[in-house]
């Protein structure tokens, strides 16, 4: 059963990338689907409160960047891409444990293969 969750999920994730860059471009569909999940990889330790944070981080960022984009008459996606890369540099900084925690500690597919 986890290995057809895992297709799964890497089917979904693959349909939405190749849609998405058509609808949006590189630079978003790379931000958020990559930021928000660092941020919350970075501040929770269990799945689920990664998913749910991510998808709130997603979705702070998205109306900052868009209200930034429209105040200062720039790029929609370039104002969020760059609202997580500042959302991800204020929580590597501000990260509880340190960022060094989540570098050095193996995953558990590498002690798994050692």
């Amino acid at each position: 059963m986890p290995a057809l969750i895992h297709y799964v999920l890497m089917t979904m994730v693959s349909l939405t990338v190749v849609a998405s860059f058509q609808a949006v471009g590189a630079i978003l569909v790379i931000g958020l689907m990559i930021g928000p999940a660092v941020i919350a990889y970075l501040w929770t330790d269990s799945v689920k409160a990664m998913l749910i944070s991510s998808i709130i981080i997603g979705i702070i960022c998205a109306v900052i960047g868009t209200e930034v984009a429209f105040t200062l008459d720039v790029s929609i996606a370039g104002a969020i891409a760059t609202t997580i890369g500042l959302a991800l540099l204020i929580a590597v900084i501000c990260t509880p444990n340190g960022v060094y925690r989540h570098l050095s500690s193996p995953t558990p597919l590498a002690s798994s293969l050692s």
